[in-house]
């Protein structure tokens, strides 16, 4: 016991796991931090804990930037406890990374190494985590420590750690597990899709000698013409296979077909600075010339041009109406995906567009459309357009913006009886849940009743996003959503 509490100093040279070796200016205090300690945030990242009750020696340093910890101390009884946040760099897998964090922890107090007993994954309010218990041999004795990892932000860990000697009372034990098992993130982390940078735009898919290669934010430019040639956004379940027919084009030997790549990408960039109406005019123009080139090459039997042009007729196929007053499959596809991505956010969870979905939604469609009236007509013909803005917004938003939205949609999606109840939710831990008791079976309802909705309705859904939704006409046409 007495070497252990000996080697406890040792830990007061420790920075951030995997940080520095370099003794901290930071002097520890005896504290008495009451019978019922309240939650405290970490420095740096937003994670909260709760202190050990008693009196402690508690000591707190920030050793290098992005790095923080505090540590209470009971040298008497040979405890150690320790919160600590530090940067993400490489693994990003928490079961992974905290068996290195408590290596690094242990060798600071001159242990060699450790062994580990159970080690488990899980989500703690929404972020990933894992959490394990170990012994280790420290100056000579057994020591008994238990340890969690949690990937608060995109940026940062937060990693709580305890140590008691082997056969140290019950209490002990409890103290080390009570205090590591209080990290928690700050706020719950709940489900969200990105859109932008899901793509490597820097990715080459064409290059000749002598030639600047076309990438595939070149390829991603055309086909985002080739859009407001048409008037709408395709679907996002299209994108894969427009996408593969642009780039075998963009891999034919015709050095002209690269350039054009190439100069589509360049003008689309140019057109940032111009007036929004301006911009999406010349964008139609140019995307109206592409498509027609392309559609002429089609009927010669030219492989890519011919499998753009089946894309593009099965989108056009009329399925509700008339081609004048009426909606395609591809309106259908885009409402369904922008029902499923609410549905996502109001069960916190993936929720993707099941083809074997869609022909429900074109009913229910069908039924009510020679009731609704022409502004609503029209605003699901644009059904492209507005979930393209969706996605933006959303990538754009902020958290506090994010989290409105998500409260509003699930209020409008729960089962009608639920929907007062999940209104009157005090807050996201409270409605987060309330999500989590939400079955499998029950995913088709939230889309079905999502794509269900009023144009108007939608729009107020996801008005908090304004600000980053913006009033322009440009909004939906913007590379990379």
């Amino acid at each position: 016991m007495q070497r252990f509490v000996s080697a406890l100093g040792l830990l007061l040279l420790l920075c951030a796991c995997g940080g520095r070796d370099e003794p901290s200016d930071a002097v520890a205090q005896l504290a008495d931090l009451g019978v019922d300690p309240q939650a405290q945030h970490t420095v740096v990242a937003d994670a909260r804990y709760t202190p050990p009750a008693g009196t402690w020696h508690v000591r707190s340093d920030s050793l290098a930037p992005g790095q923080w910890y505090e540590e209470y101390a009971r040298k008497d009884a040979g405890m150690l406890l320790r919160v600590t946040v530090f940067p993400i760099r490489g693994a990003r897998t928490p079961a992974v990374v905290v068996g290195l964090a408590i290596d690094t922890f242990l060798r600071s107090l001159g242990a060699d190494g450790f062994g580990s007993g159970e080690r488990r994954a899980f989500p703690v309010w929404g972020a990933p985590a894992a959490q394990s218990t170990w012994t280790a041999m420290v100056g000579g004795g057994r020591v008994l420590g238990e340890a969690r990892l949690l990937r608060v932000s995109d940026e940062h860990w937060a990693f709580a750690v305890g140590v008691a000697p082997e056969g140290s009372p019950k209490q002990s034990t409890a103290i080390v597990r009570g205090f590591v098992s209080s990290l928690e993130p700050g706020h719950p982390v709940f489900y969200a899709r990105r859109f932008a940078g899901g793509s490597d735009f820097e990715l080459v898919v064409a290059r000749a000698p002598g030639e600047v290669p076309v990438t595939l934010a070149d390829v991603a430019a055309v086909e985002l013409v080739l859009e407001a040639g048409v008037g709408t956004r395709f679907p996002l379940s299209t994108r894969p296979a427009m996408r593969g027919a642009l780039r075998e084009h963009a891999a034919e030997k015709d050095a002209q077909t690269r350039a054009s790549f190439r100069e589509v990408r360049g003008a689309l960039d140019k057109s940032l600075g111009m007036a929004p109406d301006e911009r999406v005019a010349g964008m139609r123009a140019l995307g109206s010339r592409a498509l027609q080139g392309l559609l002429t090459r089609a009927t010669r039997g030219y492989a890519p041009a011919r499998k753009i042009a089946a894309i593009w007729r099965r989108l056009r196929e009329v399925v509700i109406g008339t081609p004048d007053n009426g909606l395609t499959v591809g309106d259908v596809r885009c409402l369904h995906e922008h029902a499923a991505f609410l549905a996502s956010l109001a069960t916190n969870r993936e929720v993707r567009a099941d083809v074997e979905r869609e022909p429900a939604i074109a009913a229910e469609l069908k039924r009510r459309w020679s009731g609704l009236a022409t502004s609503d007509k029209r605003a699901l013909r644009q059904a492209g357009v507005a979930w393209a803005r969706l996605r933006k917004a959303w990538d754009e938003a902020s958290v506090a913006q994010r989290t409105e939205v998500r409260s509003l949609v699930a209020a409008a999606l729960a089962p009608a009886e639920q929907r007062e109840p999940v209104a009157a939710l005090p807050g996201p831990r409270e409605l987060m849940q309330w999500m989590d008791a939400i079955g499998a079976e029950a995913l088709d309802g939230f889309v079905l009743r999502a794509a269900a909705l009023e144009p108007a309705e939608l729009a107020a859904l996801v008005a908090p996003l304004a600000a980053a939704t913006g009033t322009d006409g440009s909004t939906g046409w913007d590379l990379g959503w």
